[in-house]
């Protein structure tokens, strides 16, 4: 019910339908051709499980790029928690990690490269399983639309990829693209009046009826929402309301724009589809066959001072309120530094990209290169490492703060301290690169879980190790456990709904959560069992080298099929696990030459793929 809510209040379905009516009949016909794919599958498949959705309709992709959900965080405040508007609930609170925030990318020019070609290595963070999650796929038209690379279930453009002259990704990105406001509704006669600036506004009521799981079965039950200009209200308490809004939500236009970013075959004509300025897409990395390297940081929307009494949560005191979509040349951005390589990762973001970023984007994202660009050229075997780099960058702080810890028990409670001797040496001797045998990343992450969650006070760093070595003990018999034994990759059900069992077939996984900032990261949760389970984190990892033609590598955490018998269901988790990428076959002929099947949608596969059976 809470995530039906939050959909009616941010009215994605009326927002996806009014945008799939303004598409202009050139990309309509994509839209449409999605959909009748989708229904003939289900139409040649009748035993497909149809939860809700019995035949697809082509707005339906312009809702899932709409993101607005129950579980999603914005400015410390669950969406999640949107009641009726004389519903009562509490104020914000502190904000988990973004999702998103752990995808990395490097573009490198041809100068930089063993080579001499461009390349573009990304690696994208998303769900492993329920919503969100991506998958692989390589479009060839006729048209002249050719283009590789992921995109979201549910949708059928690339949203990062490569075609035969270029290759783009997206990062995180530091634009601010989502605030929590507080309003006021202070008027002495009209309750429905709130101030914004010298005027008076008024919120939009209006009631939605969703269908609802109850136990007498599936009931309508209306729902009251109020809205007003910066979004709809989320909760309140008497006469102050908490309103959310996010950047690009009701303008949409993501997927118009990776559909002319994907066509585009020039840099200008990259940048002229990068105008269209759909604030979703986040930062984005380029690199193209004639050797320019591009970082262009999101477009949403920046802020502008206005005398207002409608306020963001977060923020400084004077009131904001957002302004249109910055144009592409107000952007921040880099083309072809002098450095030769531009570089977007989780650690990099954390170590300063603040308020001063326009400032130090230079300095930040295009690193200098130490003994020259001939002297430090990149193989692809080395490109290839980069994105599998789980090293955790805060260790040498956290130990410091640790060891002092350490050091003042042992003056007063020597027993006390000695009991981590081992501990803290095993730590100490670390260098903070994680692996699957490394016994030091399993401790470490165990001691951070506890220290997160230890009330502030004296030693806490302290009793939190104390605490992660003894769970460690009660759990396993000992505290020297391999990290990849503990944190594990496997695949159950795509929904998301089924329980991982120890028992069940796995893979050892070296990444690193998600809060560490390493590269390579992935968040896990425990099973029926003492392990744990990825459950999101890098979702796709590519490495383009712009050639002609391209040459094209990558790897997903599983396999393309989500059917637990079909072979690839989990044929690419040993390499993902293991750090290798796979080739990822893009010309027509190589694809030709590495088919296994081929059919034509509405007629039987096997009468084109399969001999007739002997005597």
């Amino acid at each position: 019910l809470a995530a039906d809510l939050v959909r009616a209040a941010f009215r994605v379905e009326s927002l996806a339908r009014e945008e799939y009516a303004r598409e202009p009949p050139e990309r309509r016909r994509v839209w449409d051709a999605f959909a009748l794919g989708l229904n003939h599958y289900l139409a040649a498949h009748p035993g497909t499980l149809r939860r809700i959705i019995g035949r697809y309709e082509p707005w339906m992709v312009f809702a899932r790029y709409r993101d607005a959900h129950a579980e999603d965080v914005i400015d410390g405040l669950r969406l999640g928690t949107i009641a009726p508007p004389d519903g009562r609930a509490t104020p914000p609170g502190p904000a988990p990690v973004a999702p998103d925030s752990g995808s990395a990318a490097w573009a490198v020019a041809p100068a930089r490269t063993a080579a001499g070609r461009a390349l573009l290595i990304a690696s994208r963070t998303a769900p492993f399983f329920g919503r969100g999650q991506l998958y692989e796929l390589h479009l060839h038209s006729d048209e002249g639309w050719h283009v590789s690379g992921v995109a979201r279930l549910g949708t059928p453009v690339p949203s990062a990829g490569h075609n035969e002259q270029l290759a783009w990704t997206h990062t995180r990105g530091l634009t601010d693209r989502a605030d929590v406001f507080r309003v006021v509704f202070d008027h002495p006669e009209d309750s429905l009046a709130y101030r914004h600036g010298d005027e008076w506004r008024r919120a939009i009521t209006w009631i939605d009826t969703l269908l609802v799981n109850t136990p007498a079965g599936v009931q309508a039950q209306e729902h009251g929402f109020l809205r007003t200009h910066h979004g709809p209200v989320i909760t309140r308490r008497g006469d102050t309301a908490y309103v959310a809004a996010i950047a690009g939500l009701e303008e949409g236009g993501a997927l118009a724009q990776w559909y002319a970013l994907g066509r585009a075959t020039s840099l200008d004509a990259f940048r002229s589809a990068l105008a269209g300025g759909a604030a979703s897409l986040g930062a984005t990395m380029y690199a193209d066959v004639a050797g320019n390297i591009m970082y262009v940081e999101a477009a949403a929307p920046g802020r502008a001072e206005a005398p207002s009494r409608t306020r963001p949560v977060s923020g400084n005191d004077p009131a904001f309120e957002w302004q249109a979509a910055a144009p592409l040349d107000q952007r921040p951005q880099l083309l072809n530094p002098a450095s030769g390589m531009i570089v977007s990762t989780p650690a990099l973001r954390a170590a300063g990209m603040d308020a001063t970023y326009p400032d130090r984007l230079a300095a930040a994202v295009a690193p200098a290169a130490p003994g020259g660009l001939a002297a430090d050229r990149i193989t692809l075997e080395a490109a290839q490492r980069l994105p599998f780099e789980a090293r955790v960058p805060a260790l040498e702080h956290e130990l410091a703060v640790l060891i002092d810890e350490w050091e003042q028990v042992g003056g007063s409670n020597s027993r006390r301290a000695a009991a981590l001797d081992d501990a803290v040496e095993r730590l100490r001797s670390w260098n903070g690169v994680v692996t699957s045998g490394s016994v030091a990343a399993t401790l470490y992450f165990h001691w951070q879980e506890r220290a997160a969650g230890s009330p502030p006070g004296s030693y806490a760093a302290f009793r939190a190790l104390e605490e992660a070595v003894s769970e460690l003990r009660r759990e396993w018999g000992t505290d020297s456990v391999a990290w990849g034994e503990a944190n594990r990759l496997a695949r159950t059900h795509t929904s998301g709904a089924e329980r991982f069992r120890d028992e069940a077939p796995s893979e050892p996984l070296g990444a690193a959560p998600l809060a560490a900032g390493a590269t390579f990261n992935a968040e896990a949760a425990r099973g029926t069992g003492r392990r744990r389970y990825a459950r999101s984190g890098t979702a796709w990892i590519s490495l383009i080298e712009l050639g002609n033609p391209p040459g094209a590598w990558a790897v997903v955490p599983f396999g393309q099929s989500a059917d637990p018998a079909s072979r690839h269901f989990f044929d690419q988790a040993a390499r993902y696990a293991g750090g290798e990428l796979r080739e990822a076959w893009f010309m027509p002929d190589q694809v030709r030459a590495h088919a296994t099947r081929s059919y034509t949608p509405g007629r039987r596969a096997d009468a084109e793929t399969v001999a007739p059976a002997g005597p």
